[in-house]
């Protein structure tokens, strides 16, 4: 990860038991607006979230999947110009030793229940600034542990403005599109906690893991602000709420 903010995010899910590993290579695409002097209104630069890339993979083996990841980021774009975000919630904590070993280096995220972002250090020199600016130069961030609530909130904010899009010839789009409808927040009356699944058992949630790991990763990094909005058509609908009813997307 780069001290600035990277123009690409790289989000990858690893697979549990017999589930895809899921892999989305998000793009930055700053576009400016002129403002009016009429109605007070200054120049601003809106970003939007471009999805160009995402896969699946199957039946591949750990070693195998870092190797195509190693590859696909030594790409001239990705190279020196991205972030690369592992879920290391549960199996993979020991796979980001394995993207180590080929010259990666991820930044893990920890999905939790909590209420707070968390950061874990290892004495082992800074590896970037923004999070760990500040607290000297013999530590690294070995994780974050992020709530996951946090996480769909901002794509959710992120859907309500109408910042990702998706690029014509990307795979898996209506996987995709079919599991944001299904993924569900059912509040357990007891705890007053609010667990997020697919209200569908034949549905999966790979890509809604790595689609709120960027959108949080984007807002966290001040690439948007909340107050910004977009207006498009009235029949266009992209409010999505997992603890409402489905929308059609």
């Amino acid at each position: 990860m780069n001290n600035s903010r990277s123009q690409y995010v790289i989000t990858y899910d690893v697979a549990k038991k017999q589930d895809a590993s899921t892999l989305q290579i998000w793009r930055d695409s700053p576009e400016f607006i002129k403002g009016n002097n009429k109605l007070y209104l200054d120049d601003k630069t809106f970003h939007y979230f471009d999805l160009v890339f995402q896969t699946r993979m199957e039946m591949i083996s750990y070693v195998d999947q870092a190797r195509m990841i190693a590859n696909l980021c030594g790409s001239e774009a990705l190279k020196n110009d991205s972030d690369f975000l592992i879920d290391a919630t549960g199996v993979g904590e020991p796979v980001v030793d394995i993207f180590k070993e080929f010259g990666l280096r991820p930044t893990p995220i920890v999905f939790t229940g909590g209420m707070d972002l968390t950061i874990k250090y290892e004495e082992q020199g800074r590896r970037f600034g923004g999070f760990g600016a500040g607290i000297g130069t013999m530590r690294t961030v070995a994780e974050l542990c992020v709530p996951k609530n946090d996480m769909i909130a901002a794509a959710q904010t992120m859907l309500q403005q109408f910042r990702p899009r998706i690029a014509p010839d990307v795979e898996y789009q209506d996987q995709f599109k079919e599991q944001l409808v299904h993924f569900k927040g059912k509040v357990n009356e007891k705890t007053g906690y609010t667990s997020f699944n697919n209200d569908n058992p034949n549905i999966h949630d790979d890509f809604i893991t790595t689609f709120i790991m960027a959108m949080w990763w984007f807002k966290h990094r001040g690439y948007m602000k909340d107050e910004q909005k977009v207006v498009k058509d009235k029949q266009q609908s992209y409010n999505w709420d997992p603890l409402g009813s489905p929308e059609n997307f």
